[in-house]
């Protein structure tokens, strides 16, 4: 860890540096990630958002190796909440989630212009 320190505590902006490769920058409370931060994790994988007692919550986009990104709403490290997920080749899914997975009313977005609406249940569709 290179940062701020408060009475002991990494508390302010600094840098993790895990010995499994992974690494942090941002905001730390208390040596916890708490505030704005990125994570970049050893597979190539990169989170930048708000955290809390060293997990995602509230706005944050979760970019993976592949070319996928999700940019919305986490709740206690899940994508819950508004959100949209577009996928490496440009297809998107903009709507609501629950426990990372799609949950309520949402919509495909397709490169070639067309959309489908949809309804998610616990990531099951149950109405289109």
């Amino acid at each position: 860890y290179a940062g701020e320190w408060l009475n002991g505590a990494k508390t302010g902006e600094g840098t993790y540096n895990y010995a499994n490769g992974n690494s942090y920058t941002g905001s730390v409370v208390n040596d916890v990630r708490t505030g704005e931060g990125t994570m970049t994790y050893a597979d190539g994988d990169v989170y930048t958002g708000a955290w809390l007692d060293g997990i995602q919550h509230g706005q944050g986009t979760y970019t993976w190796a592949n070319g996928s990104v999700y940019t919305g709403e986490w709740l206690n490290g899940a994508r819950t909440g508004e959100g949209t997920f577009t996928w490496a080749n440009g297809n998107k899914y903009v709507g609501e989630w629950k426990g990372g997975k799609k949950h309520g009313r949402g919509r495909y977005l397709y490169l070639d212009g067309t959309s489908k609406e949809v309804e998610f249940a616990d990531g099951v569709i149950i109405e289109q």
